[in-house]
């Protein structure tokens, strides 16, 4: 059965919709966000990609950071910018615009990334080049800190099936879903852009080792009284979080 009314799902749950139908935005915390926030402070900024409405980033500021807060919508980061105290002002700079080919940055200048349920909106030729990009910008040592959702979350269950027969027969992006409306049993497609691309633990931590970086932690997410019951897994498997290090070799 089709839910037809998404919006009133999440936010019901908590979650606040995005301004530009990229998801939805939630201030909870999750290992990944709270290891980003709560890092050593350092003499390189962090770097937060498709912040929302900053939450995470306006904790890394309050505790002691300086911080790059990126998010497509300039109206995300204005409002952002409005809940930011004004003494923490001069330690956080607003960047609008599509990572990586909006936003230049200087090459190893980065001391951390958080990318919070935004690689999963990407096929893989996209992931691989913000991947690439995250790299150059990080110092050496530095790390990224990355979540996407999996293909166990209820609201996309018919494409489960269809998943585990492509990752039986190597298919190198199981996880990506061609027409996700053909599966969305909560109305939501409309909510997100066209690409839909869900990952495993494996597959998640392979995407990072694939690409020169060392993981250092990895594990399931369970969003139990973050996301709406309909889009909850059957056995909390709902998202899939990596911290990921540059060598410094």
């Amino acid at each position: 059965m089709m839910i037809s009314d998404s919006h009133a799902l999440f936010e019901a749950a908590g979650c606040a919709m995005t301004l530009n139908n990229t998801g939805v935005i939630t201030d909870s915390k999750d290992f990944v966000s709270t290891a980003f926030c709560n890092q050593p402070v350092s003499a390189f900024p962090l770097l937060e990609i498709g912040a929302g409405f900053g939450s995470n980033s306006i904790s890394a500021l309050k505790n002691g950071h300086t911080v790059i807060c990126n998010d497509l919508s300039k109206e995300h980061l204005e409002i952002a910018g409005r809940n930011v105290p004004a003494e923490m002002l001069q330690r956080i700079t607003f960047l609008d615009g599509s990572f990586p080919d909006e936003i230049d940055l200087t090459e190893n200048s980065i001391a951390s990334i958080l990318c919070c349920r935004v690689l999963h909106f990407f096929n893989g030729q996209g992931i691989d080049k913000m991947l690439n990009a995250m790299s150059r910008l990080l110092i050496p040592g530095g790390r990224i800190y990355a979540t996407v959702e999996t293909p166990f979350i209820g609201n996309w269950k018919s494409f489960r099936p269809e998943y585990e027969a492509r990752l039986a027969a190597g298919h190198p992006y199981p996880g990506l879903i061609e027409n996700h409306r053909m599966h969305d049993s909560i109305a939501f497609s409309n909510k997100i852009p066209d690409v839909l691309h869900l990952f495993d633990l494996d597959s998640f931590k392979k995407l990072f080792t694939d690409h020169g970086f060392m993981v250092e932690q990895a594990a399931y997410i369970n969003r139990q009284g973050v996301f709406p019951v309909e889009c909850l897994s059957d056995d909390g498997r709902d998202s899939v979080g990596v911290i990921a290090v540059k060598p410094t070799n």
